[in-house]
């Protein structure tokens, strides 16, 4: 599609293309945003002129996002919580119900941790592009004279991608991250003592993936959505870990996928008592510890 050389109106134009193809105009923004390396609202008040350079860029992005590929794959990042994080096909897209699981951790937080100079220790099971941990982070620094936390992930690539953000959002030295199985935590912190534990681990039944969106199932990676049979495996495997922890004064925040409520809170019920925070639909999507 011709783009016209004034930003906004262009901008328009793509938002109503982005309309038909059934695509939220935010993608629209997200990609203007980034072509020309300003904010939103700079966008929206400014009297941005395209490029010949600017419009062919456009239109590449346009091209891969008709053909199902992920804005956020198309551009390399994703605004989550306060941050624009890094993201690969090697990483999971940050999504807003994950959100919810944040602030959910910094409130359990202020209202466990009153002291201010206490060292807050975060750990993340399946840390991804590490959006979850370093959001938690970025907040208690805000509060806290000291926080430190642990991402691990199976994926070399993925705590690649982690690196960076870490580095980009100026938490190298709050952070260790680390490539291993979490079925090796315990060889890596046998006597470690976190104040958080947070995972949004792989939920979608085996079954389920072919029927996923074509955006997710053909570009997003497959070992970060698989759960197994009933897509319950993970937390069995993280449960069985935990009881083996120190994890008394613990706060333990889970994500978990539609209809796995139920399931989910009969194993957590092993290790404490939680309760069920639902997403934006008014779906339960987020298990905490009480």
């Amino acid at each position: 599609m011709p783009l016209q050389d004034n930003a906004i109106n262009a901008l328009k134009s793509v938002k109503n293309l982005f309309k038909e193809l059934g695509h939220p105009p935010t993608d629209a923004e997200d990609i203007f945003t980034y072509v020309l390396g300003i904010t939103l609202e700079d966008l929206i008040f400014g009297h941005h002129q395209l490029s010949d350079a600017n419009k062919e860029k456009i239109q590449e992005i346009i091209t891969r996002t008709a053909n199902g590929e992920p804005i956020a794959y198309t551009i390399g990042q994703k605004f989550f919580w306060d941050y624009y994080f890094k993201v690969t096909r090697d990483t999971l897209i940050p999504r807003p119900e994950t959100e919810i699981l944040v602030a959910a951790v910094l409130k359990k937080i202020k209202e466990n941790q009153p002291c201010k100079s206490k060292t807050i220790k975060i750990l993340d099971l399946g840390t991804g592009s590490g959006c979850i941990l370093m959001s938690i982070l970025k907040e208690s620094k805000k509060n806290y004279s000291k926080v430190f936390g642990v991402g691990i992930d199976i994926s070399t690539r993925a705590i690649d991608v982690a690196r960076y953000n870490a580095k980009n959002l100026e938490l190298d030295d709050e952070i260790q991250l680390i490539c291993c199985d979490w079925n090796d935590l315990l060889q890596h912190f046998p006597d470690d003592k976190f104040d958080v534990i947070v995972s949004n681990p792989p939920y979608i039944p085996s079954s389920d993936i072919p029927k996923l969106d074509l955006s997710v199932r053909n570009f997003e990676p497959y070992t970060a959505l698989n759960g197994s049979n009933d897509g319950l495996e993970c937390y069995r495997q993280i449960i069985s870990i935990l009881k083996q922890m120190d994890i008394k004064d613990t706060t333990i925040a889970f994500e978990f996928g539609i209809a796995q409520s139920k399931d989910i809170e009969l194993m957590m019920s092993a290790i404490g008592s939680f309760e069920i925070l639902k997403d934006f639909a008014n779906i339960p999507r987020i298990i905490i510890s009480k």
